[in-house]
């Protein structure tokens, strides 16, 4: 599965999607049962937090979208 953001409560599925997406972000939803995991990237458990990193990260995908345009001579 390709994508900008993955979240997901098994570091399995974090690392292995990570693997394949490493321009994108692997988000570990924080539980009990995962907190001894081998994931080292984003844990959180809140979705107010969690929606604001989501809000950075494509903010950011549309400014680098505008920037890659701007290279290309497609200025709007």
């Amino acid at each position: 599965m390709r994508g900008d953001v993955l979240i997901d409560a098994k570091p399995a599925h974090v690392i292995k999607w990570q693997e394949h997406n490493p321009q994108g972000v692997g988000i570990l939803w924080a539980q009990p049962y995962n907190a001894q995991s081998a994931w080292r990237g984003l844990r959180l458990n809140d979705w107010g937090h969690t929606l604001r990193i989501v809000r950075v990260i494509a903010d950011n995908a549309r400014g680098q979208a505008r920037i890659d345009a701007f290279r290309l001579g497609e200025q709007s």
